[in-house]
């Protein structure tokens, strides 16, 4: 249907209305009501006191109503309707993705003949690169060619039943539904007598499938939580973000109209920097400068150990588990293009895209601003990240003071707080005074944004200033 097609069907309890006399308040108003909106009145059947309360107010074309027998007791005053009209219903969207992007099913795909395919790769094309983005676009046209050949692409489709639905249910369900139109069509007993039998068995069949789903949730909530999150997000209607999100004053419900809302807001809270000129950069840099040249193909197999065994994949839609496994026939061309990056210092523009997700860090799911973005990385380069990182950090470990927790390896916002906590219980201890005057300043300015343990702290400082001052 069109923003501008309409159609009201309903009792306008206005008998008067199609008799031609429609001098009557409600008449005129039902009048004035279909003139403004251009309506016409399709209805012409009449209830057992020959008076019609049941209009069709539309400005679509219609076939004449017809008598419809009903699945209850049919109403005198109000006989139902079958009226047919055609309607162009827009595709609809699945949330997040656009109608020509596909994606591929890893869950389908034939690995043995992925894994074969990988093996036997000519890796020439890369190799023989001389720039970053030259050697990326060799790599991951390979990787498409293989993907195409034992990957099948994801159906993008609406769930319309529950996950805990079984194919015997559906089908049953389908069953029900097309007896049913029938019914409605040919109004025949013996497929209502179908329809109906249907329908007890799939209540009953249904009651018995929640009910073991329910109990199976419990008794592997601590062996596989994410039976009972999958249960609670279906409850809910919807996964992690909600149906409708608020931007201020402006909600959003389309798939788009959410993701770009989100694009909005992550791309206001964020500066970009004002480009670095990197000549004379030696001149700043004292005798402790680190740097590394080249990677070897041991810290290339080392990092990937680090990888995680799952299909996260960042926008080059390669997964972890893909790269972990094939890392000894991909060391060859991945060392290859680290090494250019290191020796042009130059990153590949594939890699500098990120899949951007959403997390709720506070508050109302459904206010944009209480989300913060979580970028997802190309694998390729989150190895390299890996690579670095696992170069760097044994270099500058003894040049950070003991009392940095951010950035740190087994260290958070978490044992920064611990650790401060234990300065100020100490202080308490000992009666010190100026630096618990200081501590309680910090404490109460990080207060809102640290938990309860915080604020009690808050509280435990001020009793104890009142009472020494």
């Amino acid at each position: 249907m069109q923003d501008r097609d309409l159609l009201f069907v309903g009792d306008f309890n206005a008998p008067l209305y199609s008799s031609g006399h429609n001098t009557d308040d409600r008449s005129i108003t039902v009048s004035t009501f279909s003139e403004i909106l251009e309506l016409k009145q399709f209805n012409d059947i009449v209830n057992c006191n020959s008076r019609m309360l049941d209009l069709v107010l539309t400005n679509l074309y219609l076939s004449p109503p017809e008598n419809a027998a009903g699945l209850v007791d049919v109403d005198p005053y109000h006989p139902p309707l079958l009226i047919y009209f055609g309607v162009k219903s827009p595709r609809p969207h699945n949330f997040g993705v656009h109608d020509s992007h596909k994606e591929f099913n890893f869950k389908k795909a034939d690995f043995r003949m992925m894994y074969e395919m990988i093996g036997a790769q000519d890796w020439s094309g890369v190799m023989g690169a001389a720039h970053p983005d030259e050697a990326c676009d060799a790599l991951y046209s390979v990787f498409n060619t293989i993907f195409i050949a034992t990957v099948p692409y994801k159906k993008l489709r609406t769930r319309r039943f529950p996950h805990w639905y079984t194919s015997e249910l559906i089908k049953l369900i389908r069953m029900k539904e097309r007896c049913h139109q029938r019914y409605k069509r040919y109004n025949r007993a013996n497929d209502f007598d179908q329809f109906r039998s249907l329908r007890s068995i799939i209540k009953s069949r249904t009651k018995i499938l929640y009910r073991n789903f329910i109990s199976s949730a419990e008794r592997s909530i601590s062996d596989d939580p994410r039976s009972f999150w999958a249960f609670i997000q279906d409850r809910k209607g919807y996964t992690r973000i909600p149906g409708v999100v608020k931007d201020g004053d402006i909600s959003y419900s389309s798939p788009a109209g959410v993701v770009g809302a989100f694009a909005d807001f992550f791309g206001s809270v964020y500066a970009a920097d004002d480009y670095v000129n990197s000549d004379g950069i030696e001149e700043i840099c004292d005798q402790n400068f680190i740097s590394v040249e080249s990677v070897s193909d041991g810290e290339v197999r080392l990092a990937a150990r680090k990888l995680s065994n799952k299909l996260t994949a960042g926008p080059d839609l390669i997964p972890s588990f893909v790269v972990k496994d094939c890392i000894g026939v991909l060391v060859l061309p991945l060392k290859h293009i680290y090494d250019l990056i290191l020796k042009t210092s130059t990153f590949p523009t594939r890699w500098k895209a990120a899949k951007i997700i959403p997390v709720l860090k506070k508050g109302d799911s459904s206010i944009i601003s209480n989300y913060g973005p979580i970028s997802i990385l190309c694998n390729f380069s989150k190895l390299f990240e890996i690579i670095l990182f696992n170069a760097i950090y044994p270099r500058v470990r003894s040049s950070v003071a003991a009392e940095q927790h951010g950035f740190m390896k087994k260290r958070s916002c978490s044992t920064n707080l611990i650790t401060f906590s234990q300065f100020v219980y100490e202080k308490l201890d000992l009666g010190g005074q100026s630096p618990l005057r200081f501590a309680c300043s910090v404490v109460n300015s990080l207060a809102d944004r640290c938990d309860l343990h915080s604020q009690s702290l808050v509280h435990i400082c001020d009793l104890y200033l009142n009472e020494n001052i």
